[in-house]
């Protein structure tokens, strides 16, 4: 799987409890996801330069999971549903160590 142009594909995070009960992480519209593929930018018209994407593979992301689209895809007996979003909806990078309640 690859990303085109500035496209992101994410994986929503899950919480679990310490009852074993697991429950995507979102609140009011916004989703925790770790970026699964990013591409390789967005080409600038004006100046001829790639932007560099401002995100890399495995960062932990705060995106509006009302605008990402999902897709399923399947890999053998391995399904994965991820959410595409341009790298400009991403709200928040989060650090390894910040937690989101």
């Amino acid at each position: 799987m690859r990303a085109t142009g500035n496209k992101v594909f994410l994986v929503q995070e899950e919480y679990k409890s310490e009852n074993g009960i697991v429950a995507p992480l979102a609140k009011q519209g916004m989703a925790v996801f770790k970026v699964a593929a990013v591409g390789p930018g967005e080409w600038n018209v004006f100046t001829g330069e790639l932007r560099p994407m401002p995100v890399k593979v495995g960062d932990r992301v705060i995106a509006d999971i009302m605008t990402a689209p999902e897709i399923t895809i399947t890999k053998g007996i391995k399904k994965t549903t991820y959410r595409i979003i341009p790298d400009t909806s991403i709200q928040m990078i989060l650090e390894d160590d910040e937690v989101v309640k």
